[in-house]
């Protein structure tokens, strides 16, 4: 859909969502969600089901000044909006207050201890053998995502004198 809608007219984002919405009332769905911002979030839009939920996982305010983009106004029709951290919840409020009511913040599930039976194994990549700390960052190399950040927080490390090797797992548009 995503491509689609990149080569196509204006109008053409209000096609796909009322075919959704066909489809949604022919199989009876009780609720849809858009799991992504943006395109995903504007077709379930048109979707005319009362229980439709938008989930929100970036920095809205920087999605808007970085994709240049005004704040979308089809969150109106959403009975639920979650946002995925409670920065993320306060800043979507003050940009949409009147839908206030209307977001709550469910974290992204972690399993601590998991994790940290995880962090606890032995190492078997040769790379992160080493006395060194090893910090690895796993994500979507996107602007939004902040990854940019890295090099500077890194330098502040490294004029502490901590001695660390630091990975980056991931693919996009700041790759290079």
């Amino acid at each position: 859909i995503r491509a689609l809608c990149k080569r196509t007219t204006w109008f053409e984002p209000w096609v796909i969502g009322r075919t959704m919405d066909k489809i949604v009332k022919k199989h009876h769905f009780d609720v849809v969600v858009a799991g992504q911002e943006g395109l995903t979030t504007r077709l379930v839009s048109y979707v005319g089901l009362e229980n439709k939920v938008a989930w929100v996982r970036c920095d809205y305010l920087r999605r808007i000044e970085e994709k240049h983009i005004e704040r979308e106004s089809y969150y109106d029709s959403f009975k639920s909006i979650v946002c995925v951290a409670e920065k993320t919840r306060n800043d979507f409020k003050d940009l949409f207050p009147e839908l206030e009511s209307r977001i709550v913040c469910i974290p992204n599930p972690q399993d601590g201890t998991m994790m940290q039976k995880r962090a606890d194994e032995v190492e078997r990549e040769p790379r992160f053998k080493t006395d060194d700390t090893t910090l690895v960052s796993v994500g979507r190399l996107d602007a939004i995502k902040r990854f940019d950040q890295i090099a500077p927080i890194a330098r502040k490390l490294k004029e502490h004198g901590l001695k660390f090797h630091w990975y980056l797992i991931g693919d996009g548009a700041e790759r290079e």
